[in-house]
């Protein structure tokens, strides 16, 4: 923080030094530990909140949501199409006091619950899992900036249903391929499987995400029928990143 002078000739502040990046997470910590522990504050905890992508094929009144124990799950079930979401409630929210808001524009649910009060905070633990949730964050970041792509586009080798970024060479054509499309949000590319029988193509995805207090397991699945004349044993598919959108190429015989 910088100083400055009123006109009255006082000045105030002073000049902020150069902090170790090594000392941040125990700054940090010892942070978070004062707040926890000041009077009143751990009576008055934020909610805890996770939003969940619905693919557009499902509408609000398709989508089914339930709570066993301490588990959300979230189901929808069509005849070529399915979803299956189960996400694990932390040990200090009701989960009989949780409740859904559906977003329209971003066609998804947000899960809402109380957290029950926390009368004390062990700081060791806290600042043992903060400097933990530090080393996570610089791991991730390392990786972030360490990958680099090489298109927009990632596509696959439908022989070991492995991404192969180069060699994919289907060239679209109205005439000679058959294609279909589905939404894929909230799923990466490796994620996404491919399979074949008779002239059905089912394509499946499995999602999982661990936060720092709970985890989220996510499975999709659609059916599509291909025409007689489509060559499922020469079957390719590709993801446009731009678009989230999962596009499967059949050649026509």
């Amino acid at each position: 923080m910088a100083s400055f002078c009123r006109p009255d000739g006082q000045c105030h502040g002073e000049f902020m030094p150069q902090l170790d990046p090594r000392q941040m997470p125990g700054i940090l910590a010892n942070m978070l530990t004062s707040i926890l522990n000041a009077p009143g504050q751990h009576q008055s905890r934020e909610d805890w909140k996770r939003k969940v992508l619905i693919p557009s094929g499902f509408t609000v009144d398709e989508i089914d949501i339930s709570v066993s124990g301490k588990q959300l799950k979230i189901a929808g079930d069509k005849d070529d199409q399915s979803l299956h979401v189960s996400i694990s409630i932390p040990d200090d929210v009701n989960a009989k006091a949780l409740t859904t808001k559906w977003l329209d524009a971003e066609h998804s649910v947000v899960i809402i619950g109380p957290r029950e009060p926390q009368p004390q905070v062990d700081s060791d633990h806290m600042k043992a899992q903060l400097e933990a949730w530090m080393e996570d964050a610089k791991d991730i970041l390392h990786k972030v900036v360490s990958h680099k792509e090489d298109s927009d586009e990632v596509n696959f080798d439908p022989e070991n249903n492995r991404m192969n970024a180069r060699d994919f060479a289907c060239k679209e054509s109205k005439a000679q391929f058959h294609r279909v499309q589905m939404e894929i949000r909230g799923f990466h590319p490796d994620e996404i499987s491919v399979l074949t029988k008779g002239n059905k193509v089912t394509v499946t995805g499995f999602h999982v995400h661990q936060s720092g207090e709970d985890c989220e397991e996510k499975r999709m699945k659609r059916t599509f029928s291909f025409p007689d004349e489509a060559d499922l044993t020469k079957i390719s598919w590709k993801v446009d990143r731009h678009s989230e959108m999962f596009q499967v190429f059949a050649p026509l015989k």
